[in-house]
């Protein structure tokens, strides 16, 4: 294969959507010859158990925006990390440097 494609899943960057928009999608576009990862990248920092309820509580307050503000640049900076892994081990993955892309659901 000589196409490649990092999928970074949704989830308001509080969680992941890794099954519906990470590994389904991943099984999908393999099946159209196009070598995959799923990328977890860096998330906001959550207390409970319940990742969107907590997202909902704390939207919109001074707070969580500039936490929110804080991640969007480590999580920008995770998915040009993996890409620049695979390209400086596209010889290992059978893969062409300039053939690696990017692609994501909502937050990501």
């Amino acid at each position: 294969m000589e196409l490649l494609s990092y999928i970074c899943p949704g989830g308001g960057f509080v969680g992941l959507g890794i099954d519906h928009e990470g590994s389904n999608v991943a099984k999908w576009l393999v099946e159209k010859g196009i070598t995959c990862f799923v990328l977890k990248y860096r998330l906001i920092r959550v207390f409970t158990t319940d990742p969107a309820a907590e997202f909902n509580a704390k939207f919109g307050h001074k707070e969580f925006d500039a936490e929110f503000a804080a991640t969007i640049p480590l999580a920008v900076a995770d998915g040009r990390a993996a890409i620049r892994y695979v390209r400086n081990h596209a010889v290992e993955f059978n893969l062409k440097p300039d053939r690696v892309g990017i692609m994501g659901f909502s937050a990501g």
